[in-house]
C-alpha cells in the first residue's frame, strides 16, 4: 500500500460516524483530484452496498451497511488505474449511553422559529471571512447583520422564559452568495457551516 497517495483524498463527509444507529445505512463522500476513477473496497466487501460516480470525477459516493462492519475502523482501499493502492481510514464511533431513548419533540412542543443572522451576534470574530464573497454590513437590510450560534447559545435561558421547548433555526449551511446570503436558503456546501456564523 502506499500511504503517500492518502493525499489524494482532501476530504470526507461526513468525517465519522456512528455504529448501532437505527438506520445503519451510510452513504460517505470521499473528494480528491480525479477520485472517481479509483476501484474501492473493504476487508468485508459485502458490507459496501453500492459505489456512486458522478459527472465530476473528483467526488465518489460510498454506501456501506455499518451493521456488517465488525470493528471501529474501516480500512477503505482504493486502487487506481496504475494498480497502485492507498489506505484511507474510516471511523465508527460508538454512540453514547441510551442516546437512542431520547425523546424528540412532538405536538406538544412550543417551536421558535429563528433566523442566524438576524437573531444575536454573540461573536464579532466570526461577522466576516476571508473564504466567503458576502461581507458583515449591519446598515444595509438585506446584508448580513452577524448573528450566530454563539448568540443562540447565549439567549437559550431567554428563549426558555418565553416558554419555548424546541428551536427551529434556518440553515446553518454554508451560503457563499454575494448578497442576501443571510438567509442560507442559496446554499454553497450542504456538508459545511456557513464559518459567519461559527461552530
Amino acid at each position: 500500500m502506499n500511504t503517500a497517495l492518502n493525499t489524494l483524498i482532501q476530504r470526507i463527509e461526513p468525517p465519522f460516524w456512528f455504529s448501532g444507529m437505527h438506520n445503519p445505512e451510510l452513504q460517505i463522500l470521499f473528494y480528491g483530484i480525479d477520485i472517481g476513477q479509483c476501484q474501492i473496497t473493504i476487508a468485508n466487501s459485502t458490507a459496501i452496498i453500492n459505489v456512486k460516480r458522478t459527472e465530476n470525477p473528483n467526488f465518489i459516493f460510498v454506501t456501506i451497511d455499518t451493521q456488517k462492519i465488525n470493528t471501529n475502523e474501516i480500512d477503505f482501499i482504493f486502487k487506481l488505474k496504475n494498480q497502485s493502492t492507498f489506505i484511507q481510514k474510516y471511523e465508527l464511533r460508538e454512540r453514547r449511553k441510551d442516546s437512542a431513548s431520547r425523546k424528540s419533540f412532538d405536538s406538544s412542543d412550543t417551536i421558535y422559529l429563528l433566523m442566524p443572522d438576524r437573531f444575536a451576534n454573540g461573536n464579532r470574530n466570526n461577522d466576516n471571512d476571508s473564504n466567503t464573497i458576502e461581507k458583515y454590513n449591519r446598515e444595509l437590510p438585506g446584508g448580513r447583520h452577524g448573528g450566530d450560534i454563539e448568540g443562540i447559545i447565549q439567549n437559550l435561558d431567554y428563549i426558555q422564559s418565553l416558554g419555548v421547548t424546541a428551536i427551529w433555526s434556518t440553515p446553518l449551511c454554508e451560503d457563499n452568495e454575494a448578497e442576501f446570503s443571510y438567509h442560507s436558503y442559496g446554499q454553497s456546501d450542504v456538508y459545511k457551516i456557513d464559518p459567519r456564523f461559527g461552530t
